[in-house]
């Protein structure tokens, strides 16, 4: 079993992460956007009894802390429970692309099939999406970084998190470096 996840922690790391790489990019290409309030647990129970199925216990966990993150990832969203629904455009166009790599046969590179895995962050205009392998399959909780292929699999959505805070670190240690341009 792994060690409890302090979320409060690894989110606040995450904006933190964020806003200094906002802070540093002129353009601003990937803005700070807060997440969303938590879901109740009765919210989490509902979404769950309406869909059949358990979420992975680091989704779940996170729930309770955000209800989903808008510009997580550039314009992809990371979802709560309305987009884990269907109820969003972010929630349709990752159905699509999903189906698309179906058709693709990209599962099959992926060792994993169609239905092993959920959409957690998509974004209109954009084919970079993860996925979450569900509860109850090999690997359940192993997120997967999908752009036409696999781009790279966290074993966490701890994992995860921490990578998009490393990546957003990592940008702004690059933005510090170059001259200024004002």
């Amino acid at each position: 079993m792994s060690d409890p996840v302090d979320w409060k922690v690894l989110i606040g790391q995450v904006i933190l992460a964020k806003n200094e790489a906002d802070q540093l990019e002129p353009d601003h290409l990937e803005p700070l956007v807060a997440p969303r309030a938590p879901a109740t647990p009765e919210d989490i129970a509902a979404f769950e009894a309406a869909a059949g199925e358990r979420l992975p216990g680091q989704y779940r966990d996170f729930l309770a802390h955000a209800d989903g993150w808008r510009s997580f990832y550039f314009r992809a969203k990371l979802f709560g429970l309305t987009d884990l629904a269907g109820h969003s455009p972010e929630a349709q166009v990752a159905a699509d692309i999903l189906d698309v790599y179906a058709d693709e046969d990209v599962f099959e590179d992926l060792d994993v099939g169609r239905d092993d895995v959920f959409a957690i962050c998509a974004g209109v205009g954009m084919r970079t999406m993860f996925v979450m392998i569900r509860e109850g399959r090999p690997d359940a909780g192993t997120v997967i970084w999908l752009d036409g292929e696999e781009v790279e699999r966290y074993s966490s959505l701890t994992e995860f998190f921490a990578s998009m805070r490393d990546y957003s670190l990592q940008q702004a240690a690059k933005l510090r470096a170059q001259p200024s341009n004002f």
